[in-house]
């Protein structure tokens, strides 16, 4: 897999973005094999899916996917799909796909270096909230990750990044988690570590083990059933456990209230994760929020930088916090150029 101006997703799916000028296609990453290549043609994105894509059937009505003509003529040709989709409905489309050519028994086929999997981390670690800090180097120049922090205790698990898997270190009670969801546990021998029992996870097994985690962190808390008491906890909720339960909350198709037009019902605390990572600046403009709430917070809106009613998801990641002109401008307007900035100070928060 190039890794020149690669942009990863998740610990499942990268790309990586053509050059117009010179006419090179974006080409679309699925467990490091290349599952799709796109090119931009008068206003339109002609996408062509690899064979060893296994797309999801929704996915094929709900964009049209079609086979891909030029097999006809060109049998060698690899790409047997063909669709017209924009950036995020293809990696919508990739989340919900799977690669053919992976079998549970060979999980060792893409290596990642050390760069990368510091990138993996960070990804993951933004989105489920759990990277506590990192001791870079550390023990035989592997990166040292930890996972959930309980005040002023050692943190509830540490994980050892390796070159194309991690070892997993955890006490007694979180020893039941990890072996009922499947991986084997082992009694750590050394008397050097702090930590009572240690697991291996395979590089395509990161995603899950971390979104096991982070379940198990934000089981305890409680969500109160009225929107205004939501809005009230997320309020004061501290910025870890807001991460967590904003994750928890995603949504990629939110749901719709009925009146005599249609509203989206947008997550509270999702919004309110945004409004807090913005810490007070306008995310399009950079200027400070014009006012202060009566409470003495700044006075940000929350946006979805593809909207909700063009099939925008309610996530943390399609989620800015903006003054209110901005807001008014992105829906007046709708600015590729300020839709494809937000979404690229998104991608490298």
């Amino acid at each position: 897999m190039e890794e020149h101006n690669m942009i990863m997703v998740d610990s499942r799916i990268q790309y990586q973005i053509g050059n117009q000028k010179s006419n090179t296609k974006d080409k679309y990453y699925l467990y490091g094999k290349v599952a799709v290549h796109a090119y931009s043609r008068k206003g339109r994105i002609d996408v062509f899916i690899h064979e060893r894509v296994n797309v999801d059937k929704r996915d094929i009505k709900k964009y049209n996917i079609i086979p891909n003509p030029n097999c006809i003529t060109n049998p060698r040709d690899k790409y047997t799909l063909k669709a017209n989709m924009n950036h995020d409905q293809i990696i919508a489309m990739l989340s919900r796909a799977s690669i053919k050519e992976l079998e549970p028994k060979n999980k060792s086929m893409v290596i990642l270096t050390k760069t990368e999997t510091a990138a993996l981390f960070k990804t993951l670690g933004n989105r489920y909230g759990l990277i506590d800090h990192v001791n870079p180097g550390e023990g035989k120049g592997h990166d040292y990750y930890y996972i959930g922090k309980e005040g002023s205790k050692k943190a509830l698990f540490k994980a050892c990044s390796r070159v194309n898997w991690m070892c997993l270190y955890f006490d007694k009670p979180e020893k039941a988690l990890i072996s009922n969801n499947g991986f084997t546990c082992e009694q750590v021998q050394s008397s050097d570590e702090r930590y009572d029992y240690k697991a291996r996870i395979e590089r395509d097994e990161f995603e899950k083990i971390l979104h096991i985690i982070q379940t198990y962190l934000g089981r305890r808390i409680q969500i109160p059933d009225s929107e205004e008491k939501q809005i009230e906890q997320a309020s004061v909720m501290p910025m870890e456990q807001l991460r967590i339960v904003a994750t928890m909350r995603e949504k990629a198709t939110p749901e719709k209230r009925e009146s005599s037009m249609i509203q989206y019902k947008r997550d509270n605390y999702i919004s309110e994760l945004a409004k807090r990572e913005a810490k007070g600046i306008c995310q399009l403009c950079g200027k400070e929020a014009p006012f202060n709430t009566m409470d003495g917070k700044p006075y940000l809106e929350s946006h979805h930088i593809v909207w909700l009613s063009e099939g925008g998801s309610d996530t943390i990641d399609n989620t800015v916090a903006v003054c209110p002109n901005c807001h008014r401008k992105l829906h007046y307007l709708n600015d590729k150029r300020d839709v494809e900035y937000l979404k690229t100070l998104k991608q490298n928060r």
